[in-house]
C-alpha cells in the first residue's frame, strides 16, 4: 500500500482511493487477513484515502494486487526537467537494502534501527510532496534505485543529468554496513532501491521543514545520466532495477 501511494506522491496528486485484490490458499488463515487489512487501513487512514473495493479469489498461491486512485490539478511529470535546474531528494538514500540484508543475514536489529524500519515501514511522500509541488518541475520516487530513477529523469525530459558523488549524502547505518562488506558506500547507493523517497528537479527551492532535502546534482543540456567524482564526469549506467 505504501508501495502504491508513492506513485501518487511522485505526481504530487493527492489519495482518493484504493481497490485491493488478494488471492488467498487454503494455508492463510482468517486472522492472517485480518491483520493485513489492518495495515491497509493504518496507512489509508493516515492519508485520508478511503478502500472502496477489490476482490478476494481462492488460488493455490497467495497474491496481492492494490490500485490506488489520486488528483492532482497539475500533476508532477518525469518529463519536466529543464537544463539549468538542480537534481535534489528528499532524505538519504540505501536505508531499505540495508535494512533488507540486515533482516535477511540475522545481523544486530539494534544496530541498524533507521534502516529496519525503513525496510518494514516505508514512507510514502504524500504530504512533502505537497510542499513540493509548487518548486518541483519533474519528479520520481526512488522505487528502483537513484541511477535507474534519475536515468529514468533524464531520459523522459530529455535533458543531461549529473550527480555529484560527492554530495550523495551517507546515512552512519549505511556506512557501517559497507565497512562491514567492504563495499563502496556511493556504488551501493546508487543501486539500491525501495527507499520511496523523492526524486525531482527544481530551479530553485525554499526551506521544507517536513523532511530533509538533499541537492545531488544538476541539470543540463544533452542527453543522460553522468556523475561527476574530482572534477570529472563520466557517464554513468543505470544500475538499479530494471522493470522487464
Amino acid at each position: 500500500m505504501a508501495a502504491s501511494l508513492s506513485d501518487l506522491a511522485a505526481m504530487g496528486a493527492a489519495p482518493i482511493t484504493a481497490l485491493i485484490a488478494l488471492s488467498v490458499s487454503r494455508k492463510i488463515g482468517r486472522n492472517a487477513i485480518r491483520d493485513l487489512y489492518e495495515g491497509f487501513d493504518e496507512l489509508a487512514k493516515k492519508f485520508r484515502c478511503d478502500i472502496s473495493g477489490g476482490d478476494i479469489v481462492k488460488s493455490d498461491t497467495f497474491g496481492v494486487t492494490i490500485t490506488v486512485i489520486g488528483r492532482a490539478r497539475k500533476p508532477l511529470l518525469r518529463s519536466g526537467a529543464r537544463p539549468g535546474e538542480k537534481l535534489y531528494v528528499t532524505n538519504f538514500l540505501g536505508l531499505a537494502e540495508v535494512g533488507r540484508i540486515v533482516l535477511h543475514e540475522k545481523l544486530p536489529m539494534s544496530q541498524y534501527p533507521d534502516a529496519v524500519k525503513k525496510h518494514l515501514y516505508p514512507e510514502p511522500r504524500i504530504n512533502e510532496a505537497f510542499s513540493l509541488a509548487k518548486y518541483a518541475t519533474s519528479c520520481i520516487d526512488t522505487s528502483d534505485g537513484l541511477s535507474t530513477d534519475a536515468f529514468n529523469l533524464a531520459e523522459e525530459s530529455h535533458v543531461k543529468i549529473v550527480i555529484d558523488a560527492e554530495h550523495i549524502p551517507i546515512h552512519p547505518e549505511v556506512g557501517k554496513l559497507c565497512g562491514l562488506k567492504g563495499l563502496d558506500p556511493t556504488r551501493f547507493i546508487l543501486s539500491s532501491g525501495e527507499d520511496f523517497e523523492l526524486l525531482f528537479t527544481a530551479p530553485k527551492l525554499a526551506k521544507i521543514t517536513r523532511v530533509k532535502i538533499f541537492r545531488l546534482g544538476r541539470v543540463g543540456k544533452g542527453v543522460g545520466l553522468y556523475i561527476s567524482s574530482g572534477g570529472r564526469e563520466r557517464p554513468l549506467r543505470p544500475e538499479g532495477y530494471e522493470h522487464i
